[in-house]
């Protein structure tokens, strides 16, 4: 156990190495689109005693877009500790990208064995993708980092982890909380056979994220009139119109074939078609995995 425990740190700390070497040069590149709404909201944040519900509405020069708080409480506390500059900022949502970097890391050698674990994290590393998006200050990033890291402690057991976890990755991005629902899908069918008492309790402990994300909301629907926020750029909040469900269906076909992506669908095409000799699964159970994995899909929706 505690050479394992060894070989997570010394590839953690390797991995961590590599991806600050690389970003070194970004540092102070300049923000750019989204992220300097988000570097404006986090001064508003930290000039106003770190009060996390932003002035609206967005169309008159007002900040607030319905989203959850932590990337403005989060850069707020590191410019009132560090100083406003490029290079606090940046180094800020690298710390996400580690997160995302070692939780992927963690989870594939938990599913699998440490040699996946370390080419998961370098494929990862290395996609144009997260590579681009790893310095820019940006709401997706913790998004990313935070539903690893939930569904690892959620499929380890490890309560507080999980707790933690999840309160961060609800209070990161809207979607998340798509994940924390996907988790509570997982957990029943995983615990649907104990008593009636065991299963509500499972299900109440992992539905806590979902609460703390319900407390946000409501404190920021008594603290500013919640319409005005979400008429904003906040979809999640959209009822789902056909434009909604048509976006959502062009984000599956970027998802699993743009950009060569077709290549790792192939791949898993193949390996369930070859799991699928070795294991029987009923017709309910791979309904119930699709609805998982979709959720989850969505849950990654800008």
């Amino acid at each position: 156990m505690l050479i394992y425990k060894n070989k997570n740190l010394i590839v953690g700390a390797l991995l961590v190495t590599l991806l600050f070497i690389l970003k070194y040069p970004i540092l102070n590149t300049p923000h750019f689109w989204d992220a300097t709404l988000w570097i404006k909201s986090a001064y508003w944040t930290l000039n106003n005693n770190f009060n996390p519900v932003l002035p609206f509405p967005l169309e008159n020069g007002g900040l607030d877009t319905g989203h959850p708080p932590l990337v403005f409480l989060s850069l707020a506390l590191a410019f009132y500790l560090f100083g406003n500059s490029l290079i606090t900022a940046h180094f800020v949502m690298l710390l996400f990208a580690v997160i995302t970097i070692i939780f992927t890391y963690l989870l594939a050698s938990y599913l699998y064995d440490e040699k996946v674990g370390i080419i998961s994290s370098l494929f990862l590393l290395f996609s144009p993708l997260f590579f681009a998006q790893s310095g820019i200050v940006s709401l997706d990033l913790p998004l990313a980092a935070f539903t690893i890291s939930t569904i690892y402690f959620a499929l380890r057991n490890n309560i507080i982890g999980y707790l933690i976890s999840g309160a961060l990755l609800a209070l990161s991005k809207e979607p998340g909380v798509l994940t924390i629902i996907a988790i509570l899908v997982y957990i029943f069918i995983k615990n649907y056979k104990e008593s009636k008492q065991e299963l509500i309790k499972k299900c109440f402990i992992y539905s806590i994220p979902i609460i703390i994300f319900a407390i946000w909301i409501y404190y920021h629907a008594i603290n500013q009139p919640i319409y005005n926020a979400i008429s904003g750029s906040s979809e999640f909040w959209r009822p789902i119109t056909p434009i909604i469900f048509f976006r959502f269906l062009n984000r599956l076909k970027f998802l699993f074939l743009e950009n060569f992506h077709w290549v790792l669908t192939l791949i898993i095409l193949i390996t369930l078609s070859n799991t699928k000799k070795l294991i029987k699964i009923t017709r309910k159970r791979l309904l119930i995995s699709v609805l998982i994995t979709l959720l989850l899909i969505y849950s990654f929706k800008a």
